[in-house]
């Protein structure tokens, strides 16, 4: 019963973040949502409980500016879902590794970015909505890293597969 309060309590609050066009829009609930998983953890310990609960931990803490501490939370949570049969998807895995490279082009590690971004490739489906955000990042770290000619490339490939599946660049 608690993990399926977990569940519905992430849901909600995921709906919210992905409609929302501001942190301040949802950042009282995703504070409370946290403070319920917390106490719903320490009741259960249960793996995909503390797989929501480290998500949006990581969520608040990019939010606030905390990005060193996203970064180690999320190296917590993709450990979390590696070592938990009952966590494990490969878009979970997918999520968690993207926003490790986000957190890694925030810091101004670029290479650490893109490689941590190819890592992520293959756990998406080819033209998926995730897929192509992972592209975008790439295109990001190519160009800062004055990789012009494959970021052009990918700024293409981005295009084409953007337009495709009605999502611009951003």
């Amino acid at each position: 019963k608690v993990v399926q309060r977990a569940r519905s309590l992430f849901t909600k609050i995921a709906t919210k973040i992905e409609r929302s066009i501001s942190y301040n829009q949802y950042h009282n609930e995703l504070e409370k949502t946290i403070s319920d998983l917390t106490e719903d953890y320490s009741k259960t310990d249960a793996a995909l409980v503390k797989y929501y609960l480290l998500y949006l931990q990581v969520e608040w803490l990019q939010n606030n500016n905390k990005i060193k501490d996203a970064r180690k939370t999320l190296f917590e949570l993709e450990n979390w879902v590696l070592n938990n049969k009952s966590v494990y998807t490969n878009a979970r895995h997918g999520e968690v590794i993207m926003n490790l490279s986000y957190a890694e082009l925030s810091l101004g590690n670029l290479n650490a970015a893109l490689r941590i971004i190819l890592a992520c490739e293959k756990l998406f489906e080819r033209n998926s909505v995730p897929y192509n955000i992972g592209k975008e990042i790439e295109f990001i770290c190519r160009f800062h890293l004055n990789e012009i000619e494959l970021a052009q490339k990918k700024k293409k490939k981005i295009h084409k597969t953007s337009n495709y599946n009605n999502v611009p660049l951003k």
